[in-house]
């Protein structure tokens, strides 16, 4: 019979366990236990595909989408605050998918008056999720992103948010 190796993997956040059930023939055990956690690694890492787009240098977890297009590298979407108001969070998402991503801003802070510039964010339809400084929430659905958008935010925006 021989014996058989027995490995756990990490994928998608959850341990899926994998019988090799390869008979040992021989050779040393450990290269070869090794050979095939590296090529169960690999694998797992193809599988996975890459990831998100670049916001003033930060990874945002922006969903992946079938027909997404890609970014040119130079390419930006920018959010002008023209309110009275400082936009302390900004979370987006594309608008097919359910969740909100992570902050977009990280530590920074989208001042009033000032605009922010997010880099490298692909083509898409996205969801967008202010968050001013009293923690009131203003949402933008629907907002069309691609290379070189601006979205302009004002006053009467944020307050129709707030219900005025």
């Amino acid at each position: 019979m021989g014996r058989h190796t027995i490995c756990s993997s990490l994928l998608s956040g959850r341990a899926r366990r994998y019988n090799l059930a390869v008979p040992f023939q021989g050779g040393n055990p450990m290269r070869i236990l090794v050979s095939g956690l590296i090529l169960s690694f690999a694998a797992a890492l193809s599988a996975c595909g890459g990831g998100g787009a670049v916001a003033n240098g930060n990874t945002a977890n922006n969903p992946q989408a079938n027909n997404q297009q890609v970014a040119p590298a130079n390419s930006f979407y920018a959010i002008q605050n023209n309110s009275n108001y400082d936009i302390y969070y900004v979370y987006m998402s594309s608008s097919r998918d359910p969740n909100w991503g992570p902050d977009q801003l990280g530590n920074d802070v989208l001042r009033a008056r000032t605009t922010y510039r997010f880099n490298g964010v692909p083509c898409d339809t996205y969801d967008l999720k202010l968050v001013d400084e009293d923690g009131d929430e203003c949402i933008q659905s629907g907002v069309q992103v691609c290379q070189n958008t601006t979205l302009v935010i004002n006053q009467a925006d944020l307050l129709r948010c707030e219900g005025y």
